[in-house]
């Protein structure tokens, strides 16, 4: 008898709660956080769509008369272009492996596109390997940065090279090299390299099994 007169009293309470009224605000004097507590609450008594959700609460801000809060930039666009994708083939990384080996040289490459004034995005041409245009250069990604192209154009592929971000930086032996692309050298305390990664380059490169990958940071 407890029981049932205690499952009563919540489902009275929970009917009283939906059988309220949404609040009425007064959308000239609130903040955004306001409104988001208010569409929230509606939306939990009548749910709808994410994309609903979002779009009720920005009109029901506008109409307060005051400017929509800016939307956080989405993070860096990294890509991994068709030389790169066969470094990771050539590696033998796929899978989990891959992906891990992806996940690593997107936060390299995020860190390093912060020094890079005006890049947007980034295509990467060469995964991280040691050598290459310079004999004995330690590991380093060899990638291409972009400017945001203007809104709403459909660009040529002309346009498109020209967005471009120039390079210069100095390799291993003191030069000065200056081009299209950029030579990323990640922080050796800041990023693991993953080890399936890491074996694979060892193996490329000659070195010994465990044998230590040399890094500029």
């Amino acid at each position: 008898m407890l029981l049932n007169g205690v499952v009563l009293v919540v489902l009275s309470i929970l009917c009283t709660i939906v059988a309220l009224p949404v609040q009425k605000i007064d959308t000239h004097s609130v903040s955004y956080d306001k409104y988001r507590r208010e569409v929230a609450f509606d939306s939990f008594l009548h749910p709808r769509s994410d994309e609903v959700f979002e779009r009720e609460l920005f009109q029901l801000f506008e109409r307060g008369g005051q400017k929509s809060p800016r939307r956080r930039p989405g993070p860096p666009i990294i890509t991994f272009g068709k030389q790169a994708r066969k470094d990771l083939d050539d590696l033998g990384l796929h899978g989990k492996e891959r992906r891990k080996a992806k996940k690593y040289h997107k936060a390299i490459i995020k860190e390093h596109m912060k020094s890079i004034p005006g890049a947007h995005t980034a295509d990467v041409a060469r995964i991280a390997h040691l050598g290459g245009s310079t004999p004995g250069d330690p590991l380093h990604a060899t990638v291409a940065y972009r400017r945001k192209p203007p809104s709403g154009q459909t660009l040529s592929k002309t346009q498109t090279k020209k967005l471009l971000i120039p390079s210069s930086y100095t390799d291993s032996n003191g030069a000065v090299k200056k081009g299209g692309l950029h030579h990323v050298y990640p922080k050796k305390k800041s990023h693991h390299l993953p080890a399936s990664y890491a074996a694979a380059e060892r193996a490329r490169a000659g070195l010994a099994p465990g044998a230590p990958i040399p890094h500029k940071h």
